[in-house]
Order: structure tokens, then sequence, then C-alpha cells
């Protein structure tokens, strides 16, 4: 038969930050680690037509407005795919899209170089 536990009361201890075994290295390893975490990247625009010779930057799809000068192909890298609008003007403008759709992960799309692209935005 075990006892009540009743009217038994413990005083929470105190540990110094001194006794604590977190060291400076261990937080900053864990802070970075959060970070890599969440980078994430969404697509990369190439300047050959089959995503290939030259990789322009890892690009977040958030529905900002990215130029897209000197590339003739992207690649969507994320692991659900992304709706893209590739535009020939700089400015994403409506009614100058040359391409609206969603691309599958891991599609590469060429663009045709008679028609470059300018902008693009991507969610």
């Amino acid at each position: 038969m075990q006892r009540p536990t009743v009217g038994i009361h413990r005083t929470p201890q105190i540990v110094p930050i001194s006794a604590m075994r977190f060291t400076t290295a261990t937080s900053l390893a864990s802070a970075a680690a959060l970070l890599v975490l969440n980078v994430r990247a969404d697509l990369i625009a190439w300047t050959g037509p089959l995503c290939n010779l030259d990789e322009g930057a890892d690009v977040v799809c958030n529905g900002e407005c990215i130029a897209f000068s000197s590339r003739n192909s992207f690649q969507v890298t994320s692991a659900n795919g992304n709706t893209v609008n590739l535009f020939t003007g700089l400015n994403c403008n409506a009614g100058t899209e040359i391409l609206s759709g969603f691309i599958l992960p891991g599609e590469c799309i060429g663009v045709n170089p008679a028609t470059p692209g300018g902008s693009f935005s991507c969610v």
C-alpha cells in the first residue's frame, strides 16, 4: 500500500546560470541549425535552355517580382511545386505574361530566346 503524498511540499531549487551546461558555442550551433532549417529555395534560373550552364540565385517563391534577364530556363526546386508567372516586362506587368501556370517539382522550363522573359513572380 502506498502512502499518500499529500502535505509534502518541496522547495524548487534555483540553479545558478554558472552551473548550467549550455556553452556559447552550443547555443550558437543550435541557432545556426534552426536558421538553416528555415532557409529554402523554390526556383533556380539558368542561362542554358535545359537548366544547365550558369546557375542563378536560389529564389524563394513569395509573390515578389524578380528580374529574369539573361536566363533561358528555370527549374522548380521546392518539394510541392509552385505557380510561376513569367513576363516580358521588367515589373511583372499584367498583360505581358509569356507563361503562367503550376510547375511541378524538378521540372525544367525552357524559355524561347526570341521572347526572353524580363521578370517573374512565383508563389
